[in-house]
């Protein structure tokens, strides 16, 4: 087979595309609890549901059309979602993620394993009272060097002082620090991660455990 029949095998049409397009579709519609259910692994279990209605939406608005395959293609490739591993400074590196239960903090730690490859990380952790703490701080524990406990503005948060204390019993009283605001408690954290022996672009910062946190860290960083 020459160069150009290959190709012009595997080459696709605008209809072809269209037509797969409609076809991915269909899937996420019939298969949509079983993405959401997959997704609840990591902490969110709506991105199977979402993906459905945004397309929907869309084209709803559209008169009910479907939308050309290119505008659904560059649509879901331009998609970013703030808070999931977003940088918020460098020097050193402060990371915000959303992750909130213990399978969600396994995918984020293997996630900054690959991606930064620290030496040292700090995490920064506030959580909601209905969430696994225990099994958060212990998905932590094994890749951080320390954790700054911080409250949540929100009446659904747990306790910081009681997060405290269930991050001693996992972590020890030498690698926890209790801040009473958000602020401080970053400022703890820069502050261990300067100690270490160690260049800064080795050091890393983690804010994590609750989209309601995450949401407080951007906006304490500046981000819209």
């Amino acid at each position: 087979m020459t160069a150009e029949v290959g190709a012009a095998r595997h080459s696709l049409s605008v209809a072809d595309l269209a037509t797969w397009v409609r076809r991915s579709a269909a899937l996420i519609a019939e298969h949509a609890e079983e993405l959401t259910d997959l997704d609840a692994a990591i902490g969110d279990a709506d991105h199977g549901t979402n993906m459905k209605r945004g397309l929907a939406a869309a084209e709803a608005v559209h008169g009910g059309r479907r939308l050309p395959a290119r505008i659904v293609e560059d649509g879901f490739a331009s998609v970013t979602s703030p808070g999931r591993l977003e940088v918020l400074r460098s020097s050193p590196t402060v990371l915000v993620d959303a992750g909130h239960n213990p399978h969600g903090i396994e995918a984020l730690t293997g996630a900054i394993e690959e991606a930064f490859g620290f030496q040292h990380l700090v995490a920064v952790l506030g959580v909601m009272a209905d969430k696994d703490a225990e099994g958060i701080l212990a998905g932590l524990e094994p890749v951080t060097d320390a954790v700054v406990c911080v409250p949540i503005d929100s009446p659904r948060a747990m306790d910081v002082e009681d997060l405290g204390e269930i991050a001693r019993e996992v972590y020890g009283a030498d690698r926890v620090v209790v801040s009473q605001q958000l602020g401080e408690g970053v400022e703890r954290a820069v502050a261990l991660s300067e100690g270490y022996d160690a260049p800064l672009t080795a050091s890393g910062i983690l804010i994590v455990g609750s989209v309601v946190l995450a949401a407080e860290a951007r906006a304490l960083f500046g981000r819209p």
